[in-house]
């Protein structure tokens, strides 16, 4: 019912079949890791390593011919704030642009709008 291990010595065939197989496995890991580190030298990897909070976000206000119907559309950062359709009057924001760290920031917006419906 049981069977007995023997304590026979391994085959120098088995040794050697080990061995070719430690063999591939550290070269496999080696170039993988060669590959990885010439990837991030070059560049290559920097979209997907980018730390988000190190550069400013710019604000800026971007908008379309005034005359058509449009809408106005305001980034910050990169990103969709608001939007605006024309009412038929005139303004302006000062200042244009503006820019501020992902972490906080502090500053003003002066928007005028002129006499009307606005």
């Amino acid at each position: 019912m049981f069977n007995k291990k023997t304590n026979k010595p391994r085959s120098m065939k088995s040794d050697r079949c080990r061995r070719r197989n430690v063999t591939i496995v550290i070269a496999i890991v080696l170039s993988l890791f060669a590959s990885w580190t010439l990837l991030a030298y070059s560049g290559a990897l920097d979209p997907l390593l980018r730390h988000k909070g190190g550069r400013p976000a710019p604000v800026a206000v971007q908008s379309f011919n005034s005359n058509s119907p449009s809408k106005e559309y305001i980034y910050g950062g990169g990103r969709l704030i608001a939007t605006e359709e024309p009412a038929g009057c005139s303004f302006s924001i000062s200042p244009i642009s503006q820019s501020f760290t992902s972490s906080a920031g502090t500053g003003s917006v002066s928007v005028t709008a002129g006499a009307g419906t606005c």
